[in-house]
């Protein structure tokens, strides 16, 4: 009763630090998960609870395996708003020691025969959950071999015949879709495309599967629909293609508000006006149209009350390179200096809100977008060099090439079955 007692604090604590975006709750929900997993395990132990108790079945229910991915789950929420590759290096550790402990089915449960106890469907969400958080470390690292350990855990799921449920499918697909397009951003244009079709297939059908009510996890599924676009967009042939499928993204990126609440999702909600401003960005300089740019420079200025780098580091720091492209690509487009100043800033701005060992693929997309600013820059030069330098200031080790082609997914939506 003590373990299962830790347990359910647990659950209460992360449930009420992910709606408040509360790392401090978080690490209170891991506190209590890491109590109960120390608590003395006797496989057989609760078998002496009154069968007429109506906690009995909840008891029996719960293995050791809940315990490390409640642990891992506790990290991975930590992730989505604090030093990120070490979170979810973490998380894919207690995510590792859960599925040993499901191996070991004896050593895991009072009484694997407890009919409330379904193993399939255990196996499938911890492979799921380590394949998710594998996936979503890589994009943070720009790991290719990461990516493709995430996308193989995330088969093995659906191998063992679970998730069979509509929410079960839908939380599959999405995690497919999601490592394809991780995967996309490390390929080759041509390679990328077959990528970017498959990630487009999978995030179709768990669109299918999910609905307006299921709120933060919606509007999660249809940013990344906006991303896939944008990257596709990335590889257009022509301008009528590249304008159509921005278009495409803007749109997907916008239809993500229907699921949220002013108040409640505050922080969703600006996320989204940081996005939606650099997509229409990107059609405003392909027209040269200052309207289009005054509507980004809208959007940005709401968002900006809200993400914040004392509270939220990791969305400041993309608010922040969101910021850069919209002022790069309206200098690029009309020419004023004090454009090109104003990214060489937020850039900056963008780098120093996490370091790079934290988030390799930010600063990698950082330090490009600086060093097309230096390029382009003809006769101003010294503003933008300056920036550059203030970028690059960190250890060389930790900042890494680009590849030729790259794109980053912010880490993020991990969950798991208890």
């Amino acid at each position: 009763m003590s373990r299962y007692l830790k347990w359910r604090l647990g659950e209460l604590y992360y449930g009420i630090g992910e709606m408040e975006h509360d790392a401090e709750l978080l690490e209170q929900a891991r506190g209590y998960w890491r109590d109960a997993a120390e608590t003395p395990w006797t496989p057989g132990s609760a078998l002496g609870i009154d069968r007429a108790a109506l906690y009995r079945d909840k008891v029996l229910r719960l293995g050791f395996h809940h315990l490390q991915a409640g642990i891992g789950m506790a990290y991975a929420g930590m992730a989505r708003l604090q030093t990120p590759v070490t979170h979810l290096r973490k998380a894919a550790s207690f995510d590792q020691d859960a599925l040993e402990m499901l191996a070991k089915p004896a050593l895991n449960y009072h009484d694997i025969t407890e009919p409330s106890i379904n193993p399939v469907d255990e196996l499938a969400y911890a492979r799921l959950n380590r394949g998710r958080v594998l996936s979503s470390l890589g994009a943070a690292v720009d790991s290719l071999a990461v990516i493709e350990h995430g996308l193989a855990l995330i088969r093995a799921a659906d191998e063992t015949g679970g998730m069979r449920e509509p929410e079960g499918r839908s939380l599959f697909e999405e995690a497919l879709g999601a490592g394809y397009l991780h995967r996309a951003g490390l390929l080759d244009p041509t390679d990328a495309i077959a990528c970017l079709d498959s990630a487009r297939v999978h995030l179709d059908r768990a669109r299918d599967l999910r609905g307006l009510d299921a709120g933060r996890t919606y509007w999660r599924l249809q940013l990344l629909r906006g991303a896939l676009w944008e990257r596709q967009a990335d590889l257009a042939t022509s301008a009528g293609e590249f304008a159509r499928l921005v278009g495409l993204a803007r749109d997907e990126i916008e239809s993500s508000r229907a699921s949220l609440h002013t108040g409640d999702d505050d922080l969703e909600l600006a996320q989204t006006d940081a996005r939606l401003a650099a997509a229409t960005a990107r059609l405003a300089a392909a027209d040269r149209d200052q309207a289009g740019f005054a509507r980004a420079d809208s959007l940005l200025h709401r968002a900006q009350s809200v993400l914040t780098g004392d509270h939220f580091p990791l969305q400041f720091a993309e608010f922040s390179l969101r910021q850069g492209q919209v002022a790069r690509l309206r200098w690029e487009s009309f020419g004023d200096a004090a454009d090109s100043s104003e990214a060489a800033g937020a850039f900056t701005r963008a780098a120093r809100a996490v370091p790079a060992v934290e988030w390799p693929s930010l600063h990698r997309r950082v330090a490009a977008e600086v060093r097309s600013l230096r390029g382009r820059w003809v006769w101003h030069g010294r503003i933008a060099d300056d920036a550059i330098q203030r970028v690059d200031s960190g250890p060389r080790s930790a900042m890494p090439q680009p590849p030729a082609y790259s794109h980053s997914i912010v880490p993020g939506g991990l969950l798991v079955r208890s």
